[in-house]
C-alpha cells in the first residue's frame, strides 16, 4: 500500500498546478494626492500592499491542510512629493486573486494635549 506524507502531496500539488497556470500574474497601480485639512500632505509614507490573511491553506475539495504562514506582500512604497501626490505599483504572482490594500503612514489631525503641572 502507498502511503504519503502531507509533504508529499502539497509537492504533487504544487508541482501540477505551477505549469498549467494556476499562479498567475497580477498587478495593481495607484494614483492619487493626499491632503491634510486644504494643506497637501507633504513627505508622508504611503505603501502598497497585497494583504493576506496570514496563514497559507491549502483548500482540496474534502480537505484544507496548514502549509505556513502567508504574510502580506509589500508592492511598492514612497513617499508623497511637496503636493501630496503618489503613484504606487506592483505586481505578485498568486494563485487566487490579490487583495490590494493602501497604507498611509501620517500625522494629520493627530495633535496631543500638553498637560502641565503648573499651578
Amino acid at each position: 500500500m502507498l502511503r504519503l506524507s502531507l509533504t508529499d502531496i502539497l509537492l504533487a500539488i504544487f508541482l501540477i498546478a505551477l505549469p498549467c497556470g494556476a499562479f498567475r500574474t497580477q498587478s495593481v497601480a495607484i494614483k492619487s494626492q493626499l491632503f491634510c485639512g486644504n494643506a497637501p500632505a507633504a513627505d508622508t509614507l504611503v505603501q502598497l500592499y497585497d494583504q493576506d490573511d496570514g496563514t497559507l491553506y491549502l483548500r482540496l475539495p474534502s480537505h484544507q491542510f496548514f502549509a505556513g504562514p502567508d504574510p502580506d506582500d509589500l508592492l511598492d512604497k514612497e513617499y508623497t512629493s511637496s503636493n501630496g501626490s503618489f503613484y504606487l505599483s506592483g505586481d505578485t504572482v498568486e494563485l487566487t486573486n490579490i487583495d490590494p490594500e493602501l497604507r498611509i503612514y501620517h500625522t494629520c489631525g493627530m495633535h496631543m494635549a500638553v498637560l502641565s503641572n503648573a499651578e
